[in-house]
């Protein structure tokens, strides 16, 4: 949640085409919680508000997405690997971003819609990192607190899955494929105050408390949460947040419940088992600051029964500094209906910063 956005993709061999016109998903777009190839989200609000000697008002937003397509392709068409654009469009016209879009107009500036670089990620696989992205608006496309800049930017947030060839090879085109989107109003936060612009944004960020979406993807047979993250002991957000799964077992028969807990951003200190080797990016070949692709966190519950999973401190130490955003794949066996869960995103009461 707590990051700059840093493009999935920065290559300078793109076939020109398929850069400035990649083919973009056709029909409606939802904002529900469903599977679909585009969301669109509309009042959302973000703000830096000076009110002079009596300090300043902050509100920001991030959204979030989860690719679950799984490998497969015909001829040189891909299903798995998916590219996702995103683009703000402001209610005001001539609402000015800061210049880091990649639709800026003839005087080099970014104004009235902001479209972000499209976002690569790859198929979904029980050890895949790279299946999920979060990022906020403040400091990635407005001004960040320490700017002294002021502004209120209302307007709708468009996420869409596009058709564009494979980074590596142009030959292999990516289909425009269903995703799952976190609604950037409930991923909002609530309006923080403070005689700093700084401080009012950290007011606002360190009092997010949500309830997540969870949702059943029938193709690949998982429950799938769009964010989850784990902010603890850093030293920019030492208090942080932590997320929470319930799961209240009424199918029945007696299941056993994985939570695939795939870190898509960020890294821990310490270790908490042996582990295989992080599988690369796709795209860079690194597994940027990763301690792990995936952690698992296994309960077994008989019919009636629930528990609480904390999909991090079961296995990441509480002590150590911890800085992921999340998603989150849930499977069961057996595979049975009846299953209520529950995903909670909240602020942690204490907290250090300290190293690793």
């Amino acid at each position: 949640m707590k990051k700059s956005y840093i493009p999935f993709v920065l290559f300078s061999t793109y076939c020109v085409l398929s850069l400035l016109f990649p083919k973009a998903a056709n029909g409606q777009c939802y904002s529900d919680t469903g599977k679909h190839a585009c969301f669109e989200y509309t009042g959302v609000v973000a703000k830096i508000q000076s009110f002079g000697p009596y300090g300043y008002e902050v509100r920001d937003f991030f959204y979030s997405i989860l690719n679950p397509n799984v490998f497969s392709r015909t001829g040189n068409r891909i299903n798995g690997n998916i590219w996702i654009q995103a683009t703000l469009t402001a209610d005001d016209p001539n609402f000015v971003y800061i210049n880091t879009c990649v639709n800026k107009n003839a005087q080099g500036r970014c104004v009235g819609t902001y479209k972000f670089e499209p976002i690569f990620f790859n198929p979904y696989t029980q050890r895949e990192r790279w299946l999920g992205h979060a990022v906020n608006m403040i400091s990635t496309v407005f001004p960040a607190c320490e700017s002294g800049q002021t502004f209120t930017w209302r307007g709708t947030v468009r996420l869409e899955s596009i058709e564009k060839a494979l980074p590596w090879d142009q030959n292999t085109i990516v289909n425009i494929q269903p995703f799952y989107s976190f609604n950037p109003v409930k991923g909002s936060a609530p309006l923080g105050s403070g005689q700093l612009a700084c401080v009012a944004y950290k007011n606002a960020w360190q009092a997010y408390d949500v309830w997540g979406d969870v949702s059943y993807d029938g193709d690949i047979q998982r429950l799938v949460v769009p964010y989850a993250n784990f902010w603890h002991n850093d030293t920019a957000w030492e208090k942080g947040w932590q997320t929470k799964v319930l799961i209240r077992n009424h199918t029945g028969a007696t299941v056993t419940y994985t939570i695939e807990n795939h870190l898509s951003d960020g890294s821990h200190g310490g270790t908490h088992a042996a582990t295989s080797p992080c599988i690369p990016s796709a795209i860079s070949g690194a597994c940027a600051e990763a301690n792990d692709c995936e952690i698992e966190t296994s309960v077994t519950l008989a019919n009636g029964q629930s528990a609480l999973i904390d999909a991090f401190r079961f296995h990441v130490p509480d002590t150590v500094r911890t800085s992921h955003d999340s998603v989150l794949f849930i499977r069961s066996s057996p595979l049975r209906p009846g299953t209520q869960p529950a995903c909670r995103v909240f602020p942690n009461q204490a907290g250090s910063p300290c190293h690793p």
